[in-house]
């Protein structure tokens, strides 16, 4: 696995410094946590019609969970644990008396967005 910068990872929007989640601008900066820049989202034109601000803001939040909840996984790991879950769960259907298997049903269903 290549080597990224550490997290945690922050929004920022410029000149105002950490951003609160009602702090919409044009530009949003992803940096690390000594304030370092790592990247940059933008509002931009698509199709002829502007990009909301909140869809950056969404952008940048999105890629900062992500990595910041992923930190110490393999992401190229992650589809494999899925389907093993997923085979699990087929496995303890049939053996598991009080239904634990619940609880990997409930993390796979957030996995996958439902």
């Amino acid at each position: 696995m290549s080597k990224h910068t550490p997290e945690p990872w922050s929004l920022r929007v410029p000149k105002l410094g950490m951003a609160a989640p009602d702090q919409l601008g044009d530009r949003l900066i992803i940096s690390e946590e000594d304030g370092r820049h790592i990247a940059e989202t933008y509002q931009y034109q698509k199709h002829g019609a502007p990009n909301k601000a909140e869809t950056s803001v969404a952008n940048a939040k999105r890629i900062i969970r992500c990595v910041n909840n992923c930190a110490g996984i393999n992401p190229e790991a992650v589809p494999g644990l899925l389907e093993a879950c997923k085979s699990a769960i087929k496995a303890l259907k049939e053996h598991d008396p009080r239904g634990q298997y619940h609880l990997i049903e409930y993390a796979i269903a957030k996995a996958e967005g439902e």
